[in-house]
């Protein structure tokens, strides 16, 4: 296997880094006028249609109604519905950096919880480093004044916590339980979130 990448998937990685990370600031500033249920929905629907527009284009389509549906759901409640709505609530309380730190948690809940629910997966320190390390580059990225409010507003915190666990535990199930594509994942992430909206 190659273990290089190329400038498009470094491109890639870059473009999710960026689209990801910014999404921060939008909610903060959408959560000041608009309820954050519906910023939320809103988030879910925009990015659901999109999807489902490139699904088209590539020639894949979305499943028939029916039990193929069920996981996809289960993943549009886990890594949609429920982080979007928590982390936009958490976002009326905390600023946009800080969310994104604790939501960039997300590697480090995935090593320990894997432990525990992936057979085989076990905590090593080689992923503990890398998971830190992930962690350490997004508090870079944001700057650690972020940590500023770190304590202040434990409810918005406690919020985001819950977005992370979630997302998280819906990553392990989507890569256990689905035999889809990534791109199918990714629309029902994002329609399935926003039907639950």
């Amino acid at each position: 296997m190659n273990a290089k990448m190329d400038r498009t998937e470094w491109a890639m990685v870059l473009a999710t880094g960026f689209f990801f990370g910014s999404s921060f600031v939008f909610i903060k500033v959408a959560v000041d006028s608009l309820p954050p249920i519906t910023v939320a929905a809103g988030r879910s629907l925009v990015a659901g249609v999109v999807i489902w527009v490139f699904l088209r284009l590539a020639g894949e389509r979305l499943p028939r109604p029916g039990r193929d549906w069920g996981p996809l759901l289960i993943i549009g409640l886990l890594t949609g519905a429920i982080p979007f709505s928590t982390i936009a609530f958490g976002q009326r309380f905390i600023d946009s950096g800080l969310a994104g730190i604790l939501f960039g948690a997300i590697p480090v809940f995935t090593i320990f919880l894997s432990h525990f629910l992936v057979a085989g997966e076990r905590i090593s320190t080689d992923k503990l480093v890398g998971g830190f390390f992930g962690l350490a580059g997004v508090v870079i990225v944001v700057g650690p004044g972020a940590f500023g409010g770190l304590g202040d507003q434990v409810m918005g915190q406690a919020l985001t916590l819950v977005a992370t666990l979630s997302y998280t535990l819906g990553v392990i199930y989507g890569r256990l339980r689905t035999q889809v594509t990534p791109r199918l994942q990714a629309a029902g992430q994002n329609l399935g979130g926003a039907l639950f909206l």
